[in-house]
C-alpha cells in the first residue's frame, strides 16, 4: 500500500512517520501473567496482565527547509497517533483482548492490525477513484460499510469476474460517501459522562473473593 501512494497525499513529496504507544490487556491467567505481567504497583490478583504495543503510524521526511507554519501543520497532524491508536483499540474492540494463552494473545492483536491495515488499503482506493484525501474518509463509516456489503458480497461471491468488481467498484463509491468534517483545532474533556455500576472494585485475587463469599464474608 505504502508503494502505491498518491504523491498528492504526501507533505511536501515526502513520507513521514509517526511514532507512538499504547496498551492493551487481557484474560487474567497465569500464562499471561507471566508473559504481561501487570503493573509492579498493583497487588497480586488484582490487576490485569498488559501488553504494550508500539505503532508506526503515517508517513517521514528528511531534512528540508520549510517555513513555521507549515511545521506548525505538521505538529499538529501528529494528533493522527491519538486516532489510529483510538480506532484500533476502541472501533475494532482491541481494547481488551479475549485469548488465554500468550501465543494466542500475539496472533490477536496481529490480527487486529491486519484488518486494519486491510480496511485502510480499501479506504486509499476509495479516496484515489474520487481525488479524496484518504483521511477525509470516515474508518468507522467504512467499516459499516464493509459490514453492509457482506451479506451481497459472500452471496454474488460466485460470480463471474466482471461482475465481482463492479460490487467492488459500488463498495468504494459508498465507502466515499461517509466524508469526516474538518474540525481543526477540536478538543473534547477526558471524561465520561456515563457512570458506571454501583459495584465495588475487585481488590482480591476471584479466587479468594469466591472463598470469602462461601464463608459469607462478602
Amino acid at each position: 500500500m505504502d508503494s502505491k501512494v498518491d504523491p498528492k497525499w504526501l507533505w511536501k513529496g515526502r513520507r513521514v512517520y509517526m511514532f507512538d504507544g499504547s496498551t492493551v490487556s487481557m484474560p487474567d491467567t497465569p500464562a499471561n501473567q507471566a508473559a504481561y505481567p501487570q503493573p509492579c504497583s498493583q497487588k497480586a490478583g488484582v490487576g490485569l496482565p498488559i501488553a504494550r504495543i508500539a505503532a508506526i503510524i503515517s508517513l517521514s521526511c528528511g531534512a528540508v527547509l520549510v517555513s513555521k507554519e507549515d511545521l506548525a501543520g505538521l505538529f499538529r497532524s501528529r494528533w493522527h497517533n491519538e486516532l489510529d491508536l483510538r480506532t484500533i483499540k476502541i472501533t475494532m474492540q482491541m481494547d481488551i483482548l479475549r485469548c488465554k494463552s500468550p501465543e494466542l494473545v500475539r496472533k490477536e492483536i496481529w490480527t487486529h492490525i491486519l484488518a486494519y491495515n486491510l480496511i485502510r488499503t480499501i479506504i486509499a482506493q476509495a479516496a484515489s477513484k474520487h481525488d479524496l484525501l484518504p483521511r477525509s474518509i470516515s474508518f468507522k463509516g467504512t467499516l459499516q460499510t464493509l459490514e453492509a456489503f457482506q451479506p451481497l458480497i459472500a452471496y454474488q461471491g460466485k460470480r463471474d469476474l466482471s461482475f465481482r468488481t463492479s460490487i467492488y467498484q459500488n463498495l468504494l463509491d459508498a465507502i466515499a460517501v461517509h466524508r469526516v468534517a474538518n474540525r481543526p483545532d477540536r478538543f473534547e474533556p477526558r471524561a465520561r459522562k456515563r457512570r458506571y455500576k454501583n459495584y465495588p472494585f475487585l481488590m482480591k485475587s476471584r479466587q479468594a473473593a469466591k472463598s470469602d463469599i462461601l464463608k459469607g464474608l462478602m
